[in-house]
């Protein structure tokens, strides 16, 4: 979700991915980030943001949501990943690993599917990239059982619906 803050010189700075630094958390020369002014005792004093900075946000969400959609093989489906962490998962760079180390195909493929239901891609564009991503990545999984593929796509569908609030995984803080 997208924030906002005002920076040192007075202009509202917009994030819309990694972390969020808030008081008292150590800034990497050893000083405490503090509010400059005091923090409302209840949620509903904050103040909205004015109209031009959520115009602002919804452009800088737009825009990153724009650079994550990619197309399956076969141009019938356009996925949508909603993060740099879900192209990871995409493009094989994160993967699950068993115990031995050994790549977990099947867990891999359930994380992919996870990650394409997160962007609020529909069930049969999940099927089909994840059939397209079992033979890009080179795992072979499911090629002779393509109702698997159907199957995750109906099981990360209906995990997503029970677990809404799962939180994203957060990058490594960047100073």
């Amino acid at each position: 979700m997208p924030i906002w803050r005002i920076n040192k010189s007075g202009e509202y700075d917009i994030q819309t991915g990694g972390h969020a630094v808030a008081p008292p958390s150590l800034h990497r020369s050893g000083r405490r980030y503090t509010w400059l002014q005091a923090f409302p005792d209840s949620l509903e004093k904050l103040p909205f943001a004015p109209e031009w900075v959520l115009g602002l946000i919804t452009t800088a969400a737009n825009n990153r949501q724009a650079r994550h959609v990619l197309t399956a093989t076969g141009g019938k489906s356009t996925p949508t990943l909603p993060d740099h962490y879900a192209v990871k998962w995409w493009n094989g760079e994160t993967v699950k690993r068993k115990p031995d180390g050994e790549i977990d195909r099947s867990a891999t493929l359930w994380a992919i599917g996870g990650q394409l239901a997160r962007g609020g891609t529909t069930q049969v564009c999940i099927a089909e990239a994840l059939a397209e991503r079992d033979i890009a990545l080179g795992f072979g999984k499911y090629t002779d059982r393509p109702e698997e593929y159907q199957r995750i796509a109906e099981k990360v569908i209906t995990d997503r619906a029970i677990h809404t609030l799962r939180p994203v995984p957060m990058a490594p803080m960047r100073c």
